[in-house]
């Protein structure tokens, strides 16, 4: 079997392939994985400023990078 060293520096910085269309909706697709729907709904609280504390575009954009790291 073949190894890959994949650079992941390069990976991120390119756009992944597209899934195909489907019949389920994002929401309906979230609600099947509680866990992950309360982390996305806790980056958008961030970037719509829903508890109103972020003042700086730089401070909500730090934000959102901390709760996609959790």
């Amino acid at each position: 079997m073949d190894s890959v060293n994949y650079d992941y520096r390069i990976l991120a910085t390119r756009e992944l392939p597209m899934k195909a269309p489907t019949t389920d909706t994002l929401v309906n697709r979230l609600n099947k994985h509680p866990s992950l729907k309360a982390r996305v709904e806790a980056i958008l609280d961030v970037a719509e400023n829903t508890h109103g504390d972020l003042i700086r575009a730089d401070e909500a954009e730090q934000r959102a990078i901390e709760q996609v790291r959790q």
